[in-house]
């Protein structure tokens, strides 16, 4: 990962842009919608550009690394659909880097759809990438079953252990029909 920046202060830094467009402070205990998603949007800049750990990107607006991390597993992708929160999110972006938008966009399907950090860079055409991406994301979505779906999420032991059991009962199944 490519750290934008080094120290603490930057985490205040980021506040400030976030604070600024929200109209109001965003580390008091509001439970608003609209502020949750700014303080996402504050985590997903800090969690990406800074090297500071879960604590102290939510010490710096009043919560703790279990939040951080609700915010990373459960909300990012929420946020992210909200087309005026994924925009303010590439305009913050981009006063920090020169990342563009197709890029951040890109990275973040890539993320959706291959459970990665964010921290892949493609080197593609950017729209036949996200495209591709796109149609993958529909596919996985609308082409498993349940079953298929909880099997992915098996560790390789236990995907091995189902495969054998599996294997198993195709035989018996197989056997059954030739009789």
């Amino acid at each position: 990962m490519i750290y934008l920046f080094k120290n603490d202060k930057q985490l205040r830094e980021i506040l400030s842009y976030i604070e600024k467009d929200a109209g109001e402070p965003i580390n008091g205990k509001s439970r608003k919608g609209r502020l949750i998603k700014y303080r996402v949007i504050y985590f997903a800049l800090c969690y990406k550009y800074t090297d500071s750990s879960f604590d102290k990107i939510g010490g710096v607006i009043n919560r703790n690394h279990s939040e951080m991390s609700h915010y990373k597993n459960k909300c990012l992708a929420n946020v992210f659909k909200d087309d005026y929160f994924y925009k303010l999110y590439c305009k913050y972006v981009h006063n920090f880097s020169n990342i563009t938008h197709k890029r951040i966009r890109l990275l973040f399907l890539n993320d959706i759809i291959n459970g990665g950090d964010y921290n892949e860079v493609i080197e593609c055409d950017y729209l036949e990438q996200i495209q591709d991406l796109r149609n993958k994301l529909v596919k996985l979505r609308s082409g498993l079953t349940s079953n298929e779906l909880e099997y992915r999420k098996l560790s390789p032991e236990h995907q091995k252990v189902y495969n054998e059991r599996a294997e198993a009962m195709l035989k018996m199944m197989n056997y059954t029909r030739s009789i």
